[in-house]
């Protein structure tokens, strides 16, 4: 049986260790003309050298091909030669269907792993991946958003730019910096952006800048649980300054305080809703705080825009002067953002699969310890391709679709699941 199955070779040995697996083999076809000056006919045999190359690995172990390839003699030229092999690379020791294979399998594995399973050096992997992911930078690219999301993660000591599909929950891409220049050179350059209709963002500044600027026609949307959050820190900054006026017997009863209060008392079990009750009547300040953030968060549960507005207004006149100073940021931040903030009521769509996304990154870059930006941005786009891509919605038709909820969620870019299930998530 010939283990290789490589059309046109013939194994003459095979030996087996724990490890590895050395295959003696050599190329049948023989060249009729001299690969120096192309005179046919004039070839004689010159004796046989043995030559290595690596393969793709066999029942979890290395591959090393032991060629017998032939050398000629050309009487016209007077040169020798050696045989052909079109299964082999030119540059590097292995057939070309290892080097197809690292550059794959470097996308979604540590180049450590991928080098020992494979029996190439680490820095070889490193360079077989650049060329992979050069070769993909030029043939990929991404369908524009209906939705797009924008967020940021820290990465490499640097906040970078992540770019979404919403709609499909997909990655698009991620920029080496946020800056306004650098979103809006990216968003200027994408095709057919004159299609997007909505962008999810935080209440990052040159994000909304930029928008405005390249793309005038969509309406930004805050992720609610970007003002979520202003509200959960005000409390905490309640809840530390109440701990800190304690004493080390009554900071006691406040053991998982941080957990109970941060969650909506809806989410609490019984047990936690009773320690919550005992809490808020001790401290009535703590009391006010929390109850505030839980107002703050029922206004996402109104279904008018127009009620949520006068509702937060009232809300916002209801804070209690001693609690002003610690709920200032999100009665700035609302000020500041007001028309964006309140179009989720007309238009809800959440960025949180951006925001995830940020996670899996830092992961990724945990792994592979001391991977490059590019390096990481190349993981994250391309670690799995689709087979196919599919237009989110038909640009032929002249009058635009009115907006709906997320519906059927299609294969297209590189879904989070995915990225989840290949860094052991799921």
């Amino acid at each position: 049986m010939n283990i290789l199955n490589l059309p046109d070779w013939e194994v003459i040995e095979l030996k087996e260790s724990e490890y590895d697996y050395a295959i003696h083999a050599k190329y049948t076809p023989e060249p009729t003309a001299c690969i120096r000056c192309g005179v046919i006919g004039q070839l004689y045999r010159h004796g046989i050298k043995r030559q290595r190359f690596m393969d793709l690995p066999v029942h979890n172990k290395r591959v090393g091909l032991i060629v017998h390839r032939q050398r000629y003699h050309c009487r016209a030229c007077k040169k020798t030669s050696f045989q052909p092999l079109p299964d082999m690379d030119k540059n590097h020791a292995a057939t070309l269907r290892l080097l197809a294979y690292i550059g794959k399998e470097s996308m979604k594995r540590t180049f450590v792993s991928v080098a020992d399973d494979t029996g190439i050096h680490e820095r070889t992997v490193r360079r077989l991946f650049a060329l992979e992911a050069a070769r993909l930078e030029s043939e990929v690219h991404f369908e524009t958003p209906r939705w797009l999301g924008i967020d940021e993660v820290h990465l490499v000591k640097r906040a970078r730019c992540i770019l979404t599909n919403v709609e499909q929950r997909t990655v698009i891409d991620m920029l080496a910096t946020r800056t306004k220049d650098v979103v809006s050179r990216y968003l200027y350059r994408m095709p057919d952006r004159q299609y997007i209709e909505l962008v999810a963002m935080d209440m990052w500044l040159p994000y909304r800048d930029a928008v405005r600027d390249i793309l005038p026609q969509a309406t930004v949307v805050i992720d609610r649980f970007h003002v979520i959050r202003l509200a959960i820190q005000g409390m905490d900054t309640i809840r530390k300054d109440t701990r800190a006026s304690l004493t080390a017997r009554q900071s006691r009863t406040l053991k998982r305080d941080r957990y109970i209060l941060f969650h909506r008392r809806s989410d609490l079990d019984e047990q936690d809703q009773f320690i919550l009750d005992l809490w808020l009547g001790q401290f009535p300040l703590l009391g006010k705080a929390y109850q505030f953030k839980e107002d703050f968060c029922d206004l996402w549960t109104v279904k008018d825009r127009q009620e949520a507005i006068d509702r937060y207004e009232t809300l916002k006149a209801s804070i209690p002067t001693e609690l002003q100073p610690a709920f200032k940021p999100l009665t700035t931040a609302v000020g500041n953002w007001k028309a964006e903030i309140f179009a989720w009521w007309d238009y809800p769509i959440t960025n949180a699969y951006t925001e995830a996304i940020a996670g899996l990154v830092k992961l990724t870059n945990h792994t592979g310890r001391g991977y490059s930006f590019k390096a990481i941005r190349a993981k994250l786009l391309y670690s799995n391709l689709p087979t196919f891509h599919r237009p989110v919605f038909d640009r032929s038709l002249k009058e635009r679709l009115p907006f709906t909820t997320l519906g059927e969620i299609k294969d297209y870019g590189v879904k989070f699941s995915t990225l989840y299930e290949m860094l052991g998530e799921v």
